[in-house]
């Protein structure tokens, strides 16, 4: 449980720093993918393991279904009206 709490406060100050300048540290956005889309696959692989039941797994891919869709929205809010 350490871990996990010492990894979450890393990120979220890491994304706390990227909001800043969200321009200019655009790289974290795909970093926050690549991590999201990790978890899905070590949830994915709990499942067919039979770790952890179907049913745990269901919020993480409803948030990864959402990721490209925040970045792209993201994007266009940072890159301002045309």
């Amino acid at each position: 449980m350490g871990y996990g709490a010492s990894l979450m406060a890393a990120w979220t100050a890491l994304l706390l720093w990227a909001y800043r300048s969200p321009i200019a540290r655009a790289f974290v956005a795909p970093l926050t993918i690549l991590v999201i889309y990790g978890l899905a696959a070590t949830k994915v692989a709990a499942v067919v393991s039979g770790v952890i039941p179907t049913g745990r797994m269901i919020p993480t891919c409803r948030i990864t279904r959402s990721a490209p869709r925040a970045v792209r929205v993201r994007r266009q809010t940072a890159g301002g009206a045309r």
